[in-house]
């Protein structure tokens, strides 16, 4: 999904992109002002592969089961993220690489 139009986001909310089953990956890069992503914004996203919220560097918070179920999630990049907590990464229940900053 291309948000790069997308700069002024500033949070996904709850359940969002919920049960979004042919959603293969996401690209959040583009939004620099994005603080929070909610509650089951993601859940069940199950051909979700790919994550890029490298751009996101005010990021400060995930919801809780923001991704339960994205069972095809490899890959999340945070490596620009230097605001949030160290456990935003438990929000990532399955094994994914995650590129911290």
């Amino acid at each position: 999904m291309n948000l790069s139009e997308c700069a002024n986001l500033k949070s996904i909310g709850e359940k969002a992109f919920y049960g979004c089953s042919k959603l293969p990956n996401l690209d959040l890069s583009p939004c620099a002002n994005l603080t929070s992503i909610g509650e089951k914004a993601l859940m069940s996203c199950t051909s979700l592969k790919e994550m890029n919220l490298s751009g996101c560097a005010n990021l400060t918070s995930i919801g809780n089961n923001a991704f339960d179920n994205c069972v095809t999630l490899k890959t999340v990049d945070l490596s620009k993220c230097n605001k949030f907590k160290n456990d935003l990464i438990e929000r990532f229940t399955r094994p994914a690489l995650v590129a911290l900053p």
